[in-house]
């Protein structure tokens, strides 16, 4: 049970560190393109593109934290049939 806590608090953790990640990336990006969402005094369209590419961001992080989970479970499934013991 507790290398299952383990691997769950590693897959959390990766969702939670790409979310941000990929959500503070899309926002320097927006910003860079001058489309900054957070320093914006209205809501006008340049603030909303910002926000799009917080959002695009955001998702693009998830993915990565997806296919992250995906990796891992494949080596772990891997290490089992092999007969390995699983990292603690």
């Amino acid at each position: 049970m507790a290398q299952d806590l383990g691997a769950e608090f590693e897959a959390g953790l990766a969702d939670a560190l790409a979310f941000v990640a990929g959500g503070l990336g899309g926002w320097q990006l927006g910003k860079a393109c001058g489309f900054d969402a957070i320093a914006a005094s209205a809501w006008d369209s340049q603030a909303l593109l910002g926000l799009l590419f917080i959002l695009a961001g955001l998702g693009l992080g998830k993915l990565a934290a997806q296919r992250y989970k995906r990796m891992r479970a494949d080596q772990r499934y891997k290490r089992m049939r092999a007969g390995q013991r699983q990292p603690r």
